[in-house]
């Protein structure tokens, strides 16, 4: 059986205030099987978030790869990547996807709810 997340050596690059770039999460690897409950915890500036908008498709990796019910995903959008694992987020601070427009983020809500693509543009 295929892990419902697999992380395969993913690190992420950010630039520092220098001008340099700080590699995070060097190597990480990580399995979630289906119907595991995980909970990410650590000190701040640990990469909690960083980990989690990876594997939503929020931000994309410099390095690794990430899969979804055994399919490499690292290129796919977080619509897509919420709806191969049949989830959504729940932010902390409740706004819209900063990178889809607003028609995009209401088609988000909407299909996360099951509403058919034809109803949806209707709506």
């Amino acid at each position: 059986m295929n892990p419902l997340i697999e992380c395969r050596s993913v690190a992420v690059e950010y630039p520092t205030m220098d001008g340099a770039l700080k590699l995070y999460g060097d190597g990480l690897s990580l399995i979630i099987d289906q119907g595991a409950f995980v909970s990410v915890v650590g000190g701040s500036g640990w990469g909690k978030s960083t980990l989690v908008n990876l594997i939503l498709g929020l931000e994309k990796p410099t390095r690794g790869s990430i899969h979804i019910r055994g399919e490499n995903v690292t290129q796919r959008s977080f619509v897509s990547r919420c709806s191969r694992i049949k989830t959504a987020a729940v932010f902390q601070r409740p706004t819209a996807v900063p990178h889809l427009t607003v028609l995009q983020n209401l088609h988000l809500a909407l299909s996360m709810i099951s509403i058919p693509r034809r109803e949806r543009n209707g709506r």
